[in-house]
């Protein structure tokens, strides 16, 4: 897919030298300074606004009187903002019947996914017999979409007939694509196969990314195999690729439901290393996992609240402090407090002070 425009680039300016008066018998022309072009993300967040909120009729009205240049990427950048569906379509159909304009892989492909996301199978499969009856010639992108939304509607055999028929037809699979497929023989309980995926991927000279070792993170964790998952992370920092976010999240969920906090905690220790903050349904299971198995929480709970501080999310802080009454105590109090003063928050954080010198013993920890 063609890479979103650079945003937030600044307007540059028409600078007007001055001239130096001068008597003149022609009368003095008035220099007005041309209008600032509209940025493109305002143009599409607009286009985008009118698909979801008018009717079609006004909403093609709309588009018609912009002053517009419709190319491929515009038409592809607004599909991208997944209007409603029904939407989308007619919008890609009025696309279609534009002076000069032809639909591409990239606004194909886009299409095809919205109506895979709404769980539309066979509308999806219209849009790919089209594309190829117009003679455009699906990319790997288009395949793993393909596959990706057959597997996620339970049709296994599907994906994998879209898998054989793309390299059939000589289309190279991408790093995304093999990562894709591995993940849909992972979550159909192929695992075999799956691996043999990976080893052709290393095969070809391709790289494992964050999200392939992820991919093989979660199935580890989810077979119960903590080991080998906490190995893989091990391996793909000495690769110099840091687990994020959603790979942290992930191994403490699936530690959280197998109550397996030994694992968990070293996952919780690089998060805190690294200022990573978990998703809050995700806390609250990692909460109620290390509660059950008697495992002292202030100072995952403190540790949590700092790291949201520091992240100047002193709300979400806020929410996790008072929805846990039972965990409230000096040492959590104290993390929210200095998450608000971090935060600006000084009368918050004052006032959370007074509140913990009358409901707390500060001696008793």
């Amino acid at each position: 897919m063609p890479s979103p425009a650079p945003h937030g680039r600044a307007l540059s300016t028409l600078r007007f030298r001055r001239l130096k008066k001068r008597s003149s018998p022609f009368p003095k022309k008035l220099f007005t300074k041309p209008p600032l072009p509209e940025y493109m993300r305002a143009t599409i967040h607009k286009i985008s606004t009118t698909l979801r909120y008018s009717t079609w009729d006004a909403a093609a009205t709309e588009l018609r009187a912009l002053p517009l240049h419709w190319d491929s990427f515009t038409v592809n950048r607004i599909l991208k903002t997944h209007p409603p569906m029904e939407k989308a379509w007619l919008f890609f159909h009025w696309a279609a019947r534009l002076p000069g304009f032809k639909h591409d892989r990239f606004t194909y492909t886009t299409m095809l996914d919205i109506f895979g996301e709404a769980g539309r199978i066979p509308s999806m499969w219209h849009v790919f017999r089209e594309m190829e009856d117009k003679g455009v010639t699906p990319d790997a992108a288009t395949y793993t979409s393909v596959m990706h939304w057959l597997s996620a509607a339970g049709d296994l055999q599907g994906a994998v007939r879209a898998w054989e028929e793309m390299r059939e037809r000589g289309c190279r699979p991408t790093l995304v694509s093999y990562t894709a497929f591995m993940k849909i023989l992972f979550d159909h309980g192929r695992p075999k196969e799956a691996a043999g995926v990976y080893t052709e991927m290393l095969e070809v000279g391709l790289s494992p990314n964050c999200h392939t070792y992820t991919v093989l993170m979660e199935y580890l964790a989810g077979a119960g195999k903590f080991k080998a998952a906490l190995k893989i992370m091990s391996e793909m920092q000495e690769a110099g690729i840091e687990p994020d976010k959603a790979a942290c999240n992930i191994l403490i969920q699936k530690c959280s439901k197998a109550g397996e906090t030994s694992a968990m905690r070293q996952v919780l220790l690089y998060m805190k290393e690294h200022s990573i903050v978990l998703r809050r349904t995700v806390f609250m299971e990692a909460l109620e996992a290390l509660k059950l198995n008697f495992i002292a929480v202030e100072h995952m709970l403190s540790g949590m609240i700092n790291r949201l501080g520091r992240a100047r999310i002193h709300t979400y802080a806020e929410s996790i402090f008072y929805s846990l009454p039972m965990d409230q105590n000096v040492v959590t109090y104290t993390a929210l407090m200095d998450a608000l003063f971090q935060a600006g928050e000084v009368d918050k954080g004052l006032e959370l002070y007074s509140k913990m010198r009358k409901d707390i013993s500060i001696s008793s920890g």
